[in-house]
């Protein structure tokens, strides 16, 4: 039995809250880390916005998946099959939001990542190479992703 839209994404919303709690305790012991490094005399600060940026991409995504849910699944209870016909007919704006905050979450860590391993290597450029390639990849392929969630390309769906 194939998955139909909206169960996939009532089931991904529920894995992806439960991913999120996870990811609240971590963080919130993230800034326990940042404050004794604090203490201890080390600058933090960037360290700090990076984890902000990144909280706040994540809970935004959350809230945008929640609110299309909760759209998908009560609103219009007396319409026979009404999850189908919400995502048959999915918004084109919070579409491309839900893309862009995604977009931009995976850029952000691109970057972090390509940055701890120029760290981890001593600072070499040549071991980043392959890294900064694989991010520009990345770029264009998400570029391209935005861009046709944009434009509104219509995917074939099940149900």
């Amino acid at each position: 039995m194939a998955f139909v839209v909206a169960k996939s994404d009532f089931v991904g919303t529920l894995l992806e809250t439960l991913c999120y709690g996870m990811y609240f305790v971590l963080f919130s012991r993230f800034l326990c880390v940042l404050y004794a490094r604090q203490q201890a005399g080390r600058r933090i600060r960037y360290l700090l916005a990076i984890a902000l940026m990144i909280f706040s991409l994540i809970t935004a995504h959350l809230a945008i998946q929640v609110n299309r849910i909760l759209h998908a699944f009560t609103d219009h209870m007396d319409v026979a099959n009404a999850p189908v016909t919400f995502y048959h007919a999915l918004n084109r704006r919070e579409s491309a939001v839900k893309t862009a905050i995604y977009t931009a979450l995976t850029l952000l860590c691109d970057v972090l990542m390509v940055y701890r391993v120029f760290v981890v290597y001593e600072r070499k450029r040549s071991t980043i190479v392959v890294p900064c390639l694989l991010f520009l990849a990345d770029t264009v392929t998400l570029a391209l992703n935005l861009l046709c969630t944009g434009k509104g390309v219509e995917y074939e769906r099940d149900g």
